[in-house]
């Protein structure tokens, strides 16, 4: 089961998890219950918060945080996504977390490819352009699951 928590000054505000199969609900994902929780208790000002979830974000959940204006969000599953190239300029990591587009794909028959760039690669760089404009978001084609073990994911400091 996946997990979110919203931290607010050394402080848990929220913690939940996803509840898609006790509520039959495809949408109740651990991020978007962690920031209908907030929201209901605390209001909406997110700027000095921090998500903190087991997994990367999908496009939806991605989409809400930007929406919410939470301007820090941590994953704490490092094995899921290990860095594998760190420079000045450049993080280079592979991502091996559950990935729904990437299951949606497989039962669908559609090529994972084309349907990242649609719809998943946008939000994810518009989330590290909330932390810095300079930062910018690129995934590697060549190196995509399913044709490939990981998905290789790079964030980049522009100049």
């Amino acid at each position: 089961m996946d997990g979110s928590v919203i931290v607010k000054d050394g402080s848990i505000l929220v913690r939940t998890h996803d509840r898609e199969e006790s509520e039959s609900d495809p949408t109740s994902h651990a991020e978007l219950n962690a920031i209908k929780l907030a929201s209901r208790a605390f209001g909406r000002d997110f700027r000095d918060c921090t998500l903190v979830s087991t997994h990367e974000p999908c496009p939806m959940c991605a989409t809400a945080i930007i929406w919410s204006g939470i301007l820090k969000k941590l994953e704490i599953a490092p094995d899921e996504a290990p860095v594998v190239t760190k420079t000045e300029n450049k993080i280079v990591f592979h991502s091996k977390n559950f990935c729904p587009t990437l299951e949606a794909c497989k039962i669908l028959g559609l090529d994972t490819k084309l349907i990242c760039r649609e719809i998943s690669e946008k939000p994810t760089d518009a989330l590290v352009k909330r932390l810095s404009e300079r930062l910018e978001f690129r995934r590697n084609y060549d190196r995509l699951r399913p044709q490939c073990d990981y998905c290789e994911e790079m964030i980049v400091l522009n100049d």
